[in-house]
């Protein structure tokens, strides 16, 4: 697998991928227990947790959640 500035260029078969964990709107709506159209104007005001957009997808990183879950704790995001 090679990186260029973090980014895998390419996976072997069969290996355990580096790829982080995805999560859909509505996994993270039921984990933190909010209601998804809490996340829709979260996104819209751009605060909350970080997130990727494919196409019209909406996806939330796990690394970048458990960070910004960090920074709610010490007081550092605007969420």
């Amino acid at each position: 697998m090679a990186r260029i500035d973090g980014l895998v260029t390419h996976i072997e078969p069969n290996s355990k991928s580096a790829l982080p964990r995805l999560l859909t709107i509505d996994e993270l709506a039921a984990y933190l227990d909010v209601p998804r159209r809490t996340l829709d104007g979260w996104r819209a005001r751009k605060v909350g947790p970080p997130f990727v957009k494919f196409g019209k997808s909406v996806r939330y990183p796990e690394h970048a959640l458990l960070r910004w879950m960090d920074a709610c704790m010490n007081g550092d995001s605007d969420v």
